[in-house]
């Protein structure tokens, strides 16, 4: 395997994490890499790290750009990529040293336009966990589909796969969008003949406190994103329709599930879609690939959810 692979950290305030993010990706196993560090802006020291580092490894490119958020720079550094393959690590981020050769061999030997891998998800108390599927799936790009909104081990996040590069022709992450990737995975599946998942965990998704998707705001991108998608999948994927009514159904769940633990007073739209919710009961029933407890769980959300509050917000206390 001598194929270069692009790999692109967006950097945006992140001088705490950045040094072991980086040197996590240079001491990969595979050494055909370009590393390419993406400054959004940032107001901290995380410029001066970055150059730091093109003293370190000539694999590595700086580039600092004007803030512009995570869509931005990630497409700032599709633009500048040359590999033949592109991933991504968040800055605050890092991954196991084999990572990319396993990926890239695995997907090699499936002729496949994406391989993704388990995650590790890690916290700042220093608590780990796996999250992942123990088998091996191969899929076309129907499957990999149903998979993706069905809750399978693996989601729309961007930085636990590696991506053929021509499959971001014409594709862009939403500029301005928070849930980024939300927008963009479904489209860059659709365009696939086979999709690798690879269960082995190789990837650190750090849980702190401030990130993107931590903060104390309610994100209804998740929601306006899933919405997208579940039109897409209707008409170019009819068959599968379901699937996507799913995914919007449960983007409105988990979004009340936030504002629950988080103690977010809810706005107007979202207690309409919220009420809408309840017409893809029929979708999410139907639905063999999510198990039992979170069809009940739906249920419960859309028909009691007096009572659901009531149960989240013990199990929040008992978290606490």
């Amino acid at each position: 395997m001598n194929e270069l692979i692009s790999v692109i950290i967006p950097i945006y305030n992140m001088e705490k994490y950045l040094k072991k993010c980086v040197w996590s990706v240079i001491n990969q196993s595979y050494k055909n890499i370009e590393i390419l560090l993406i400054d959004d802006g940032s107001k901290d020291n995380s410029p001066q790290i970055c150059d730091e580092f093109l003293q370190i490894d000539e694999r590595i490119k700086v580039f600092h750009k004007k803030n512009g958020g995570l869509s931005d720079a990630k497409n700032y550094g599709i633009k500048k990529a040359t590999g033949d393959y592109i991933t991504f690590v968040d800055a605050d981020d890092w991954i196991e040293s084999n990572m990319y050769e396993e990926m890239l061999l695995k997907m090699k030997k499936e002729n496949a336009d994406i391989s993704i891998c388990g995650r590790y998800i890690d916290y700042e108390n220093g608590r780990s966990i796996k999250w992942n599927n123990p088998n091996e799936i191969k899929m076309n790009k129907e499957e990999a589909l149903i998979y993706l909104n069905s809750f399978y081990k693996f989601d729309m996040a961007s930085w636990d796969k590696i991506y053929k590069k021509e499959l971001f022709n014409g594709i862009e992450f939403p500029y301005g969008k928070k849930c980024e990737d939300a927008y963009t995975t479904y489209l860059l599946f659709a365009k696939c003949k086979k999709i690798i998942y690879i269960p082995e965990c190789f990837y650190h998704y750090f849980q702190r406190k401030g990130s993107i998707s931590r903060n104390a705001e309610i994100n209804m991108d998740y929601i306006y994103a899933a919405a997208e998608q579940m039109k897409y999948i209707e008409k170019f994927f009819p068959s599968i329709s379901y699937v996507g009514k799913t995914n919007y159904a449960f983007a409105i769940k988990s979004t009340y599930q936030v504002s629950i633990e988080r103690k977010i007073k809810l706005n107007e739209e979202y207690k309409q879609l919220k009420k809408d919710a309840k017409k893809y009961t029929m979708d999410v029933i139907r639905n063999k690939y999510i198990s039992v407890k979170k069809k009940i769980t739906f249920i419960l959300f859309s028909y009691f959810s007096g009572l659901y509050s009531l149960l989240l917000k013990f199990k929040y206390l008992i978290k606490r």
